[in-house]
């Protein structure tokens, strides 16, 4: 009988100092994460998962260090490990999709993204970029759909409004694609494209001045296309005169 409590005392003790170890290199880790030092991050949560392979934030924690070096791949199977022992948190959905993004994996991506949604219907990050990764894949009336939920939802992201901006002058509704890049550059002041595409939509209303306005500004921010765009619209001005 002795024995047998010494035995499950002495476990004891070597499970009380294997947790120790977890909560030291899991802080540490943290901290290092937080500090930017993913190298190092790296490491600690390497000697987490030593100890405890199934520790589900210490899958998280690599994943985004990895996702932080631009190492995609491994970022994308720590998330996926992650997921294999924790499957219902639309975060690491929403995460691995960003991975797979990155990949150019952008069915896998946009399989996430509604994953994440299925979670939590108001996920407004994942309604952003599933909606922009639609615009970018050509799918416009799924991008306008997500891109629009996300602005009812409240995005101050100034690319959820720019593609929309962009669908819309795809579909000649100009107005509504002005008043889409009035809120980008309220957003972002300094956004030549905004200024630019702004300046097309004001030629095709048949505002000059504002369209002038416009094409001097994405000119004077470095957006050298503008330049022929804004010859152009003073030549035909001349011819209309």
């Amino acid at each position: 009988m002795k024995s047998k409590i010494l035995i499950y005392l002495i476990l004891i003790i070597l499970l009380s100092g294997c947790r120790g170890d977890i909560n030291y290199y899991y802080n540490s880790g943290e901290t290092n994460f937080r500090n930017q030092d993913y190298l190092k991050a790296i490491k600690d949560f390497d000697n987490v998962l030593k100890i405890d392979d199934e520790f589900v934030e210490a899958y998280v924690f690599r994943a985004a260090c990895h996702y932080e070096l631009g190492e995609y791949d491994k970022a994308e199977a720590d998330f996926s490990k992650a997921i294999a022992l924790d499957d219902s948190q639309s975060r690491l959905y929403y995460n691995r999709a960003l991975a797979k993004e990155a990949l150019d994996d952008f069915e896998g991506a946009v399989k996430d993204y509604t994953k994440a949604i299925e979670f939590d219907y108001k996920y407004l990050s994942a309604f952003q970029d599933r909606g922009i990764l639609y615009y970018k894949k050509g799918e416009y009336d799924k991008a306008e759909k997500d891109l629009t939920t996300a602005i009812e939802q409240g995005t101050d992201y100034w690319p959820v409004f720019f593609a929309r901006a962009m669908i819309m002058v795809s579909k000649k509704d100009f107005e509504k694609a002005k008043n889409d890049f009035d809120k980008v550059l309220k957003l972002d002041v300094n956004n030549a494209e905004a200024y630019y595409n702004r300046g097309l939509c004001h030629d095709q209303i048949g505002d000059f001045e504002n369209s002038k306005k416009d094409l001097e500004k994405a000119l004077s921010l470095g957006l050298e296309k503008a330049e022929k765009m804004l010859l152009m619209l003073l030549e035909n001005s001349k011819n209309d005169e």
